[in-house]
């Protein structure tokens, strides 16, 4: 299935996720109504939305129902409960994770049982 018909997730929406948007739209890879945006902050969803004509949610579950890629863009101490969410939903969709320490990353691979994490 082409990038094109594909919904993309992102939990977050900070700096990262408006510059990766922000680029989809631009290279015209993707529309706008093909992303959704979950953040807690409804000032950043306003902003997303009025700029890149995204689909926003404060509802993480929301925005990952409809997802054929999840980008998870959060500060590391939140990314247990997003990735539990996402989990709640069987893991059916790859989950794209966003700069954080490496730690946190491998221990991430490790719950998910990917390989190379022995």
């Amino acid at each position: 299935m082409a990038l094109q018909d594909r919904t993309i997730a992102f939990i977050g929406g900070g700096h990262i996720t408006s510059i990766i948007v922000e680029n989809l739209i631009q290279s015209n890879k993707m529309a706008g109504r093909q992303l959704v945006v979950s953040d807690p902050d409804p000032q950043k969803l306003k902003v997303l939305q009025k700029k890149f004509d995204v689909q926003t949610t404060a509802r993480n579950l929301e925005a990952v129902e409809a997802a054929g890629f999840v980008f998870i863009n959060v500060l590391p101490q939140v990314v247990q409960q997003i990735l539990n969410i996402t989990l709640e939903l069987g893991n059916r969709f790859p989950i794209i994770f966003g700069k954080f320490h490496n730690r946190i990353q491998l221990d991430l691979r490790i719950s998910l049982g990917q390989p190379g994490t022995n």
